[in-house]
């Protein structure tokens, strides 16, 4: 963990994928399943639909320069069949008409929905583009340790770098 001082923090506002569910679990998985179903077994267009996808064939992974953005609705299922949906006051995805991240409106219109001061939340993420929109919000950019990011690539855009969401409590009692 990088010690960082802590502002005072009334909300946390969460990236999904790779922050509160293991990213390659989930959509590195699926995807690649994707990708061979599309392919249907040739090798040049299971090549192409890597590359356009930024898949790491070889890793069965996406590299760490791609970025999703979750729809709203996508983000609701999967809190719900993780049984956490109801500890969430607000759900954005891209398709909630605030935009999407990098740009800050979507962390803002969290912040104002919950009539919080953006200098008073904490947007905690696993992606230079999650850490930019909350630099970009007046937020404090909590980076994790636990997407396809590594720490020297996320470390310029956060307060902190904490390995997991695990670190919070004790990044908040500093």
């Amino acid at each position: 963990m990088v010690n960082a001082e802590v502002r005072k923090v009334d909300a946390l506002i969460f990236d999904k994928d790779g922050t509160l569910f293991d990213y390659h679990a989930t959509w590195s998985v699926a995807s690649a399943d994707l990708i061979e179903t599309l392919s249907a077994g040739d090798a040049d267009r299971r090549k192409r639909l890597a590359e356009v996808m930024d898949f790491d064939l070889n890793l069965g992974q996406f590299r760490p320069t791609s970025m999703t953005n979750d729809s709203e609705r996508g983000a609701r299922s999967n809190l719900s069949h993780a049984g956490v949906l109801d500890h969430f006051e607000m759900i954005v995805g891209f398709d909630s008409g605030f935009g999407a991240k990098p740009y800050p409106d979507p962390l803002l219109a969290i912040a104002a929905q919950m009539d919080i001061a953006p200098e008073r939340c904490a947007m905690v993420g696993d992606s230079t583009h999650d850490l930019i929109a909350g630099r970009a919000a007046g937020m404090q950019s909590v980076a994790v340790l636990t997407g396809v990011a590594e720490a020297n690539e996320l470390r310029p855009h956060a307060d902190v770098v904490l390995r997991d969401i695990g670190e919070i409590p004790a990044w908040l009692r500093q």
